[in-house]
């Protein structure tokens, strides 16, 4: 099984490592050399191209930032250069109507397309147990079952093109606006000049735990704002769940508010930044307790 793997970040690196230590015929893609040069070195075929590498691979799969990123990339690239009977895989985080659109394109060529956005951050990545969530054709998700199982422990089978997309993004709206509503916490305990060792006991102990948003405790306390997930993705997720909220006419009430202190912290220059920082731009707002 060749595959080809388009997209090196800090999900994609890992992930592609996992494929070549199962033994995965890899070949690789990504803008950046440096990202492509520590895999090299294990083994992966670098392509020159991206056609190139669609028109080798039985397996396309891409991993990149957002929307536009697939699409380009996808309809532009992999779609014209890639054989009849292969493979695309998604796991990139976009809205179901952009994977049902590649979906009805690559089967006009006799494709396959799976939208299959991956969950656990990087150290589900690392540690290959990410959660997947698939859409598409059940043969094509069959085909592919055996690359999921190097990559991801929770591997589910959603239904048809966009259902993996659909779930990623309740996922996201549900995690990223107890996120942010987490870091108004923290400021208004600083506020009331609490300590923070206190705030993050009580929170473990009560309703509001959070087992993930525990992981940022130490890099609160060091004030730490090497991004985890950058404040920009973070906007971008939230921006495409309310898209979808609004497209079936639901209150997307929750996600304004939260996408309101997203554009917040990155007005003031907090884009690239992890979600620590909006411990900091919360204070910024001058509020009277």
């Amino acid at each position: 099984m060749k595959i080809g793997f388009i997209g090196l970040g800090r999900m994609g690196r890992p992930i592609s490592f996992n494929l070549l230590k199962a033994g995965f015929h890899l070949c690789v893609f990504d803008v950046s050399k440096e990202a492509l040069d520590p895999l090299a070195e294990k083994g992966a075929e670098v392509a020159k191209t991206i056609q190139s590498l669609a028109e080798n691979s039985e397996i396309v799969i891409t991993c990149l930032p957002g929307p536009k990123e697939v699409g380009d990339v996808m309809e532009g690239q992999v779609l014209p250069a890639m054989g009849a009977g292969g493979i695309a895989i998604d796991l990139s985080t976009v809205g179901p109507s952009t994977s049902l659109k590649h979906y009805k394109l690559f089967a006009q060529k006799k494709l396959s397309y799976l939208d299959a956005p991956i969950s656990g951050g990087v150290e589900g990545a690392e540690r290959a147990n990410l959660a997947i969530m698939v859409g598409g054709d059940r043969p094509a998700f069959e085909e592919v079952q055996v690359i999921f199982k190097n990559i991801g422990r929770d591997i589910q089978y959603l239904g048809p093109s966009g259902s993996g997309n659909g779930m990623k993004l309740i996922i996201q709206l549900n995690y990223m606006c107890q996120l942010v509503a987490f870091f108004e916490g923290i400021s208004l305990g600083d506020a009331l000049g609490l300590k923070l060792d206190d705030v993050f006991e009580i929170l473990s102990g009560s309703s509001a735990r959070h087992p993930t948003i525990e992981k940022r405790y130490n890099k609160i306390r060091a004030n730490d704002l090497e991004p985890r997930f950058e404040l920009r993705q973070i906007y971008k997720d939230l921006s495409l769940a309310r898209d979808l909220g609004k497209e079936h006419n639901l209150s997307v009430a929750a996600i304004e508010g939260t996408i309101e202190s997203l554009l917040r912290a990155i007005n003031l220059g907090f884009g690239e930044k992890d979600a620590v920082a909006l411990r900091t731009t919360n204070k910024n707002l001058n509020l009277k307790l």
